[in-house]
């Protein structure tokens, strides 16, 4: 298991090897103090090392945080007892703090290595004053090393929490669209697939009572119904190829209804006159604005219509999210393209409390 973890945190592993310089101290006589003491806190800041980087304490907070304390406890020892160029032990920071503990700039963690740090220069500034101009520019280093890494592991997380989110809208969005396909399927087919059965049961028993002119006509039935059934069939096909605007608003309701957002919309039946190509676009224009809302606006409520004037339509899709600080032209590319392919235009407003995208084109038919 350590080995395992060793692999994962090959950094870790070779920052070990900086602790041999409290070591060769304590061989060589550089140090002040007591013998045994320097022992004692050089094997502890060894050991609390090795176990905060390559065991999980994860569920043992407490002694997690006690081993920090010594550990920070164990460089103001080095740099007041050792020399004051361990102070260059700090770096040790720049990996655990965001690496092992996730630290956040207002957590504990955090909170510890800027007292820690004070304290050191501090003793620094009394104990070895013709090292502060060397300790000055190390300061600057490490508290920049280990803010680029908690920024960059606080980064990372949020994209994995956005990647998360976006799994997990998609999955919503499959289910409804199965859901809507089953559904098509059961009201479409199932009474046909019933009927069929009902009939081609009777036509045998006919057959075999030698009532042909009978049997005959139930098999001209059959024959109907299984038409009826690939007309029934290939319209779910187009309907799944080509989703209509309406059936798109209802999916949309139901995509924001489980992500706990209350969604009105307005005039969506005003598109039925518009081309199946021209729905379809136009829903997955919608699509992707909801989308968009669900992965970043943190909005509670998310009101849209659609409005008619001269040979033109509007739809419009306002959130109470946190909006928008500047919009320029490389903001939302997937929903530009596809207004164009309607030769229309979009414009989005920041407002006080939100965004309000409004796409414009012309309801006449395609080409």
């Amino acid at each position: 298991m350590i080995l395992e973890k060793i692999k994962q945190n090959q950094m870790a592993a070779v920052n070990i090897l900086y602790c041999l310089f409290p070591i060769i101290a304590l061989i060589t006589e550089q140090y002040q103090g007591a013998l045994w003491l320097g022992i004692i806190m050089t094997v502890q800041f060894i050991v609390g090392y090795i176990w905060m980087c390559f065991i999980d304490l994860s569920k043992r907070l407490i002694l997690q945080r006690f081993i920090l304390i010594m550990h920070y406890v164990g460089i103001t020892y080095f740099i007041f007892y050792f020399g004051g160029y361990f102070f260059y032990f700090y770096f040790y920071s720049a990996y655990i703090l965001p690496f092992v503990f996730h630290a956040t700039f207002k957590s504990f963690e955090i909170r510890l290595y800027m007292l820690s740090m004070v304290l050191s220069v501090i003793i620094e500034t009394i104990k070895y004053p013709e090292l502060v101009i060397v300790m000055l520019p190390m300061l600057i280093i490490l508290l920049g090393m280990t803010i680029a890494n908690v920024s960059n592991v606080k980064q990372h997380q949020l994209e994995n929490e956005i990647l998360k989110k976006n799994e997990y809208i998609n999955m919503l969005i499959a289910e409804n669209e199965r859901a809507r396909i089953s559904q098509d399927l059961h009201d479409s087919l199932g009474h046909i697939f019933a009927s069929l059965s009902i009939k081609s049961e009777l036509a045998a028993k006919l057959l075999e009572n030698e009532r042909i002119d009978q049997a005959k006509t139930e098999v001209e039935s059959i024959n109907q119904l299984s038409r009826d059934a690939i007309v029934k069939v290939r319209g779910i096909v187009e309907d799944v190829k080509l989703q209509s605007f309406v059936d798109e608003v209802r999916s949309m309701e139901m995509l924001l209804n489980h992500a706990n957002i209350v969604f009105a919309f307005k005039g969506a039946e005003r598109t039925e006159i518009l081309s199946p190509t021209k729905q379809a676009t136009l829903a997955m224009v919608l699509r992707e604005m909801v989308n968009n809302i669900i992965k970043h606006a943190q909005a509670t409520n998310v009101i849209g219509r659609i409005d008619e004037k001269d040979d033109k339509m509007t739809l419009t899709l306002q959130d109470d999210g946190i909006g928008m600080t500047e919009v320029t032209d490389k903001d939302f590319q997937s929903i530009r393209q596809r207004v164009r392919t309607l030769d229309g235009t979009l414009n989005v407003e920041s407002l006080e409390q939100g965004l309000l995208l409004m796409i414009t084109f012309s309801r006449k038919a395609d080409g």
